[in-house]
């Protein structure tokens, strides 16, 4: 199994994951390990001290909702390590609202 482990913090320079361009960018990470036929998509949260729901909806959110009913295969690619109990929810919160709007 090709598995990648992804740091958030030094992926975008910052222990903040709060902007819409952060989450573009690492978007295009995600769109590239998938294209590269990675089978784990690992995404640690280590250090980042604020997370935001514009950033979540550009980084995940609106992969989503590009992928249409193949967004579960998307999602059985990507884990999140080191996100406490908010985070979480506010990724399953942007999970829920773009399978929503499928």
């Amino acid at each position: 199994m090709k598995t990648i482990e992804i740091e958030i913090k030094q992926e975008l320079e910052n222990s903040k994951a709060i902007l819409e361009e952060q989450g573009d960018k690492l978007k295009k990470i995600l769109e590239e390990k998938i294209s590269n036929s990675y089978d784990k998509i690992i995404f640690d949260f280590k250090d980042i001290e604020l997370l935001s729901t514009p950033f979540l909806n550009h980084f995940l959110g609106n992969l989503l909702l590009e992928k249409g009913k193949d967004y579960k295969e998307i999602l059985s690619r990507i884990s999140f390590k080191n996100l406490n109990k908010d985070d979480i929810d506010l990724v399953y919160l942007v999970v829920a609202n773009s399978i929503n709007q499928q």
